[in-house]
């Protein structure tokens, strides 16, 4: 009966370190950010993933807007997104610079890479409060037991809000994916060439 107890104790405070540790993982990042400390963000933050992310948000939305009203086979669509992966490859390639990426991550708005943002989309990825940190909980959300996504500002409109995603890889939680708001967007767009 003992051994079952402390059994049962031990899985379950492992379970719990478990849960936190995305939590602990993105405040940590927050932390690196704030420091502007390149070489632990750099350590946090799977590029690949992160350049795959953005690559299809961007590429999504560029076909999107021009192909406005017209009606695309499977085949043209699929060299349309090539060709704009293509295109949109140098301005990825200057989200993913350190600076640019300290500076999306420390406030949500690429101002090196971007004109000042109009509309004040803003985020602050450190719980700073308990009141913060409830909030990041309540808006998080699990897909299985490897990849969370938090959703940042919590109480701001959906179409102001980024999700980050953060995947499990071995035992470190990496920032593997950053869904940018359509404001956002829209402004890296207007910076691909158009043909």
């Amino acid at each position: 009966m003992r051994w079952t107890l402390r059994i049962g104790l031990l899985l379950f405070f492992a379970w719990v370190i478990f849960a936190i540790s995305p939590y602990v993982a993105l405040y940590r990042l927050a932390k690196a950010v704030e420091r502007r400390n390149v070489a632990e963000i750099s350590e946090r933050v799977n590029f690949r993933a992160l350049r795959g992310s953005l690559t299809k948000q961007l590429v999504g939305d560029y076909i999107q807007q021009a192909s406005a009203g017209k009606e695309l086979s499977t085949l043209s669509r699929q060299i349309a997104a090539e060709a704009t992966a293509t295109v949109a490859d140098p301005i990825i390639a200057q989200l993913l610079t350190a600076d640019v990426l300290v500076d999306l991550l420390d406030d949500g708005w690429p101002q090196q890479l971007v004109e000042e943002n109009t509309r004040a989309l803003r985020f602050d990825m450190s719980p700073g409060s308990l009141r913060k940190a409830w909030d990041l909980f309540m808006s998080s959300e699990t897909r299985g037991f490897r990849i969370i996504y938090f959703t940042l500002p919590a109480k701001a409109e959906p179409a102001e809000r980024y999700r980050l995603q953060m995947r499990l890889s071995g035992l470190r939680w990496r920032l593997s994916g950053i869904e940018l708001p359509p404001t956002l967007r829209q402004k890296l767009i207007a910076r691909l060439p158009h043909r």
